[in-house]
């Protein structure tokens, strides 16, 4: 006889639950936004870290480069000949007034 009484006072409950409305501008849920932003943040991470060793890279080829100046001699000219001056002047490669003012 409990069982029938158990039965009759039975309700059946229907409650509404409101749909959850995103929070950001974009429509996107706080969790989700939040996760998007990681990935554009690890993005630029890994970007910048490339960016970084090949910058390193580069400097390294630099310093290794030889270019070092110590010990380097310039090089000595050899006197010209008449010969070539002669054709450089015909040829209009000679510019008379600066070869008359030279410092030899």
């Amino acid at each position: 006889m409990e069982e029938k009484n158990l039965d009759e006072n039975k309700e059946e409950v229907t409650e509404e639950v409101p749909e959850v409305k995103p929070a950001s501008p974009t429509g996107l849920s706080v969790i989700e936004e939040a996760r998007r932003e990681r990935e554009e943040l690890q993005k630029q991470l890994d970007r910048k870290e490339e960016l970084l060793n090949r910058e390193e890279a580069l400097e390294a080829d630099r310093q290794l480069g030889g270019r070092a100046e110590a010990g380097v001699q310039a090089e000595k000219k050899k006197p010209e000949t008449d010969e070539e001056f002669s054709k450089r002047f015909t040829d209009g490669e000679v510019n008379l007034f600066k070869w008359l003012v030279r410092k030899d």
